[in-house]
């Protein structure tokens, strides 16, 4: 039995469409009994449903009675996930969510790693299709290079709609502190800073640090040094770096109520097939005497992310996964990321430099 916490969401629906085609036991959970029936209806299989707000510790273990993997779709994690996550680990049960905020991730390592390994279960936090994909070109390159020592990757996204449950999410993100590695060490990100970064020959953008989940989730199986994450814009070096620094106040002063209310009366469905992105990636060894790249191109992340999550899901319930706290690309090898996204028209080109 898979159970999707947050059912009717954007994403909670497109993984419960893709595990419905799958023909494996389903349970939908979410906050709105008619969207339910709804969803419901809209399957092939007879799927459970149960009304569940994840705030109701009790009705939360209900719904994940007799699962044997729950994927938790309901955000911001931040607000709402610890204890989702923790109910589902301490009754031996795996877990996965789709989250993109980077203390949640690094939260979700720290208190329940050994909890994981205790109860045999296995927890991905952050399945979502960009930090799944990192943590397998890290993983590529890993391999390649025989040892690596530092990554940067860098996010080039073209038509980025979101969800409202992603724009929740990116605001709870900016009211955490936000780190990356240097030497070894977890380095407070500073707001203000861009730098041109070239698309391809014919384009450049500015690019600027951000917050990814790979800076916690890397170093659970490569001895990695340095990381750099970063999204890129067709700004300004100014206007950037205004943004940066006023935003993560912004989100921390009443004026976080405007937002919540714009958010909530903004487009609930994004143009996802709209969205394209690459994704660059450069690795080197601990002496820098050998370098690779791997650069990822595709289009609709959202179902991409529903595709990651489904397909992983499916390999928790079968037998020899690693417990703990682990990223996707552990959980079958880096090939297992690779075959899933190829599938779906996603390129990814390595070389050695």
């Amino acid at each position: 039995m898979i159970t999707v916490i947050g059912a009717t969401g954007f994403t909670g629906t497109l993984i419960a469409q893709l595990l419905d085609k799958e023909q494996v036991p389903l349970r939908l959970t979410g906050r709105d009994r008619a969207k339910l029936d709804a969803l419901g209806s809209s399957l092939s299989s007879n799927a459970e449903k149960i009304v569940l707000d994840v705030t109701d510790l009790s009705g939360l273990k209900t719904a994940i009675a007799g699962s044997d993997v729950v994927i938790n779709c309901a955000g911001p994690f931040t607000t709402f996930g610890l204890k989702v996550a923790e109910t589902v680990i301490n009754a031996g049960v795996s877990y996965l969510d789709i989250t993109g905020e980077q203390q949640y991730i690094a939260q979700v390592i720290e208190r329940f790693n050994a909890l994981a390994i205790k109860n045999e279960c296995t927890a991905i936090p952050s399945c979502a299709f960009e930090y799944a994909m990192v943590d397998t070109a890290a993983a590529m390159m890993h391999q390649q290079l025989g040892g690596l020592t530092s990554i940067e990757a860098t996010y080039f996204i073209e038509g980025m709609y979101t969800s409202r449950g992603t724009k929740r999410s990116i605001i709870c993100a900016l009211e955490s502190p936000s780190f990356q590695l240097r030497n070894g060490t977890l380095t407070k990100i500073p707001g203000g800073e861009s730098s041109p970064f070239p698309v391809d020959k014919n384009k450049t953008v500015q690019r600027f640090p951000f917050p990814g989940g790979e800076v916690y989730l890397l170093p659970l199986h490569i001895p990695i040094k340095n990381i750099s994450t970063f999204l890129t814009a067709e700004a300004s070096p100014a206007v950037l770096g205004l943004v940066s620094k006023i935003m993560p106040m912004i989100a921390r002063t009443p004026l976080r109520k405007l937002i919540d209310l714009a958010i909530d009366h903004s487009d609930p469905v994004p143009k996802r097939t709209e969205t394209k992105f690459k994704i660059f990636c450069k690795g080197s060894n601990a002496n820098g005497t050998s370098s690779s790249t791997v650069e990822i191109s595709g289009a609709d992340p959202y179902y991409l992310t529903a595709k990651i999550v489904s397909q992983c899901a499916i390999a928790l319930t079968k037998p020899g996964v690693p417990r703990g706290v682990i990223s996707a690309s552990m959980l079958s090898g880096f090939q297992f990321i690779q075959s899933i996204t190829e599938a779906e028209s996603v390129f990814w080109k390595q070389e050695t430099l």
